[in-house]
């Protein structure tokens, strides 16, 4: 399907998030759940909705059936974001792709994150995120920090560093652009941790919760609302 529109997250006009692509939905996952217990003939839209609400809202959760709706997302965010964004997953890398597998009530495949690298890549133009200076008054010592990583990077670059070994320095609070792939079972594990009120860092919070209204308006609402409804 066609991408759902740009969100822009943390107010300065380059952190994003986009959901470009997507398959299955609220249909899908009570099809999913009817052909496992040979029920199609009990189907109707009152039946439906109750079953959905006992999939979505049950502990443990049913995740099986929520596997069938997979989303993918473009995202533009700082990189010290992006290390708690993959927080609580663990990894597994091959081929150049990071695998990243959700810790829910089974192990499943948690979706693809594939991130901009800079190894390859001469940051010398990069954006980097500044706090708003509405919420800290600090801007200026952030940006002077930053110039200083900056002009140690390009020093470095200058010297014959690669640039695998100069981006040491350069500052967490970079943007980064990734693709972010995962199932709709992976995502409500993803956002529970990093939910407004939940504990996460503003600026990740952000993101999810601009994620959540992509999905609950795009691609699943009625089990985004069965989710949100029960006791969590």
């Amino acid at each position: 399907m066609a991408s759902a529109g740009i969100r822009y997250t943390l107010g300065d006009g380059i952190g994003h998030i986009t959901l470009i692509d997507w398959m299955g939905g609220d249909g899908p996952i009570v099809d999913r759940a009817r052909k496992c217990y040979q029920s199609q003939e009990r189907s109707t839209p009152e039946s439906d909705a109750k079953l959905l609400t006992k999939l979505v809202g049950s502990k443990p959760l049913h995740g099986t059936t929520l596997r069938s709706t997979a989303m993918t997302f473009d995202v533009m965010a700082p990189l010290d974001i992006v290390f708690q964004w993959t927080r609580h997953l663990a990894g597994h890398e091959y081929a150049g792709m990071e695998a990243w597998y959700a810790g829910t009530d089974t192990i499943d495949i948690g979706g693809a994150f594939d991130q901009q690298s800079l190894r390859y890549v001469d940051v010398s133009n990069a954006q980097f995120y500044t706090p708003s200076a509405d919420r800290f008054q600090f801007d200026r010592i952030w940006a002077a920090a930053i110039v200083d990583c900056m002009h140690h990077y390009q020093q470095l670059r200058s010297l014959g560093a690669p640039k695998e070994l100069a981006r040491t320095f350069v500052p967490g609070c970079i943007y980064v652009q990734f693709e972010w792939s995962c199932n709709l079972q992976a995502f409500f594990d993803w956002y529970g941790k990093r939910a407004d009120g939940g504990g996460a860092q503003w600026e990740l919070t952000q993101y999810a919760e601009a994620a959540w209204d992509i999905v609950a308006q795009n691609v699943a609402p009625e089990a985004c609302a069965a989710w949100k409804s029960s006791e969590r």
